[in-house]
């Protein structure tokens, strides 16, 4: 079985997924490659892999998708940006945003996302990104602030209908049967993202 995940997903939900399940079925032969987005969804398409790992694009309507993590925005900025020192920052107040994951399917000519980090520790913007993207290489000159109103984005598996592979079935089986697929702890941990919002804006 051969699974595509999106480069610099979140590495702890990665490794939850997969150590564990290799754990569980050693037989079971699994090539797991990192694409960039567009190169992901091709791969698909073209059934160099057998699922993806990554967020739902509406160029597809036809594929399965099944949530897998819903996850907060964040605004990474440079430190010795004014912003930087806020609790909490609207869009609106942005200067020169370089990428809005929420705008992902619209931006064809985006920079990748070691070249994003690179121009913010530069000072030359900032990127609306997942709450997982705060834990990077650049975090000596990165300030990562909540995004208000709160805005989410989520992590899909992703599956062609009409790819007849057996595994990809029993891997999906196996996932619910974790508690992968329970998002009882992100509304649990999105009520205290809110509460932080709350008590930062009433400062």
């Amino acid at each position: 079985m051969k699974i595509g995940f999106l480069k610099n997903l979140d590495p702890q939900l990665l490794v939850t997924i997969f150590s564990d399940f290799i754990n569980e079925f050693p037989n079971i032969k699994i090539e797991l490659t990192s694409y960039a987005n567009y190169q992901l969804y091709y791969a698909l398409e073209q059934r160099m892999i057998d699922i993806v790992l990554g967020l739902s694009f509406p160029k597809y309507p036809d594929y399965q998708k099944i949530l897998i993590k819903k996850y907060p925005l964040i605004v990474l900025i440079n430190k010795n940006n004014p912003l930087a020192n806020q609790k909490t920052v609207s869009q609106e107040e942005l200067p020169n945003i370089l990428f809005d994951v929420r705008k992902l399917y619209y931006q064809d000519n985006y920079l990748e996302f070691e070249g994003n980090l690179l121009k913010i520790a530069c000072n030359q913007g900032c990127s609306i990104l997942h709450a997982f993207t705060k834990d990077n290489c650049y975090n000596d000159y990165l300030k990562d602030i909540p995004l208000t109103p709160l805005s989410e984005k989520s992590v899909y598996l992703i599956y062609d209908q009409d790819n007849y592979n057996p595994l990809i079935s029993n891997f999906i089986n196996y996932l619910k049967t974790t508690s992968i697929l329970n998002h009882k702890n992100y509304f649990f941990i999105l009520l205290i993202y809110l509460v932080f919002i709350t008590c930062s804006l009433s400062q």
